[in-house]
């Protein structure tokens, strides 16, 4: 992807300057070289891009070509990378803490229950781990400010993660085990999300510009018929 997903400094013809997320740096030459069109054609397609609002152009230092996407965060999962970087340094600790008191716990649970066979444990133990995420208020919290969502979501998300673990008799170690995987698992799940959603929008739009030219044949036809 040409676009930068976060803020950074790049060097670029001598300038050090900030990209911001969204942005890319490509002239129409660099463009046309790129998809091996000629330069009136890339003009052509940046400015119907323009008229759509779709981007925006401008020029740094007279020489410098910047693109723009305006819906950039739309196509893209959404997590504030403001909020990453305070968060991540508090999740941390957490999930150490969480990491060493489930290992201890899997020691006491298995030396008070070892008449019960391997399966029966298994499975008590993944209940026991869930029930306990639903019950960590912290982390709870934390997930909601990393991926914006209410604690009741994230609660429900963990139903659905359970069911999955199920379906694939996915096991997990400890509570930090299964908190990693959660947060892997719930990231995939709402970019598939947003991209079913991206699906029906296009899809929406597509059938409005379809009635559209529709209605202008339907118009010239009755026009050519006045004519006639």
């Amino acid at each position: 992807m040409m676009a930068a997903w976060r803020d950074h400094k790049v060097m670029h013809d001598t300038h050090l300057f900030i990209l911001k997320r969204g942005q890319a740096i490509a002239s129409v030459l660099f463009l046309a070289q790129r998809w091996r069109r000629s330069k009136p054609t890339i003009i052509r397609f940046l400015k119907l891009l323009e008229k759509d609002c779709m981007i925006t152009r401008s020029t740094l230092y007279r020489q410098t070509s910047i693109i723009t996407i305006c819906n950039y965060d739309r196509y893209q999962l959404q997590v504030d990378p403001i909020v990453d970087p305070i968060v991540d340094p508090i999740v941390d600790p957490i999930v150490d803490t969480n990491r060493r008191k489930g290992i201890e716990r899997d020691r006491k649970y298995i030396v008070a229950n070892n008449a019960r066979t391997c399966e029966e444990t298994s499975q008590n133990d993944e209940t026991g781990l869930l029930q306990e995420m639903k019950l960590d208020a912290t982390w709870l919290e934390l997930m909601s400010m990393r991926f914006h969502l209410s604690r009741s979501d994230v609660i429900s998300c963990i139903d659905d993660f359970k069911l999955d673990c199920e379906c694939r008799k996915a096991k997990h170690e400890n509570l930090a085990d299964i908190q990693r995987h959660f947060c892997n698992w719930l990231i995939i799940k709402l970019k598939n999300q947003k991209q079913h959603e991206n699906r029906i929008d296009d899809q929406g739009q597509n059938k409005r510009l379809a009635d559209a030219a529709q209605l202008v044949q339907r118009l010239l036809r009755e026009d050519d018929e006045k004519n006639a």
